[in-house]
């Protein structure tokens, strides 16, 4: 009997060490586990990292990039206003070379401008190659295409996130408030075009776009100069009365326009 409680004792004792030694190894999988993805999740970053790197330094030249493209856009344009759409589809060729080049460094550290770009050129090559193309559509796209290189330079410059300063974010605000005025200065010199040619559909869109990049940067010019707000603002809805009447008057329209123009150089 006491060989039979020994045996017992000895089969129950082998096996809750099986039953041990099968937790210990379960448990040493799930840290095996865990130290897997760890280990992707850090190559995963330092991939991240690499991409970075090496996108700042493919834009540490961006100026210099930038500027065939804007003299590009510029060149297009001018064939275009003089009715040479041969000459305005070669030009505007050179600029996609240019832009292929630089366009996947972009995407990576600033990919809504690079979609923005994208979608213009894409809109612009389409026109140019129609059988009649748009003057006054391809002199707003040309002109927008521009305002976003010149955008890049402001705004498409990383960064690293750091405990930023009083300055600094000073510094900061007063470079968007800088990049919007340029483009609401941009966007009007658009539908002032438009209006000139008196294509107020055109002005409209414009100038719609012009009002909706007010309202990004109003508020701080309000703090900073509650007279110079007062006028843009009232500026703004003269010429969205003007261009909201069934028949605009184009001469009103455009002294509204120009006014608020000069008003906008006041911006601080």
């Amino acid at each position: 009997m006491k060989k039979i409680y020994l045996n017992l004792g000895l089969t129950l004792g082998a096996s809750l060490f099986l039953e041990s030694c099968t937790g210990v190894q379960q448990q040493a999988s799930q840290l095996q586990d865990k130290a897997n993805q760890a280990q992707n999740m850090a190559q995963q970053a330092q991939n991240v990292a690499s991409k970075t790197i090496s996108a700042l330094g493919n834009l540490g030249n961006l100026k210099e990039t930038i500027h065939p493209l804007t003299d590009g856009a510029a060149q297009t344009l001018s064939a275009v206003k003089t009715g040479n759409f041969t000459a305005a589809q070669t030009e505007f060729t050179k600029l996609q070379d240019s832009w292929k080049g630089l366009e996947g460094t972009l995407k990576t550290v600033s990919p809504g401008a690079t979609k923005t770009i994208g979608e213009k050129i894409t809109t612009i090559a389409t026109d140019l190659k129609s059988g009649s193309p748009n003057v006054a559509k391809l002199t707003t796209e040309l002109q927008g295409l521009s305002t976003a290189f010149n955008g890049l330079l402001t705004n498409s410059t990383p960064g690293v996130d750091t405990n930023t300063s009083t300055t600094e974010t000073a510094n900061s605000n007063a470079t968007t408030i800088q990049s919007n005025l340029l483009a609401m200065k941009d966007e009007l010199a658009q539908a002032t075009t438009a209006v000139e040619s008196k294509d107020f559909a055109t002005a409209k869109t414009a100038f719609g776009a012009a009002r909706q990049t007010w309202y990004k940067f109003g508020g701080s010019v309000k703090q900073n100069s509650p007279d110079t707000y007062q006028r843009l603002e009232a500026g703004v809805k003269d010429v969205d009365s003007g261009l909201s009447k069934a028949q605009p008057a184009r001469d009103t329209v455009l002294t509204s326009l120009k006014m608020l123009s000069t008003d906008l150089d006041s911006v601080k």
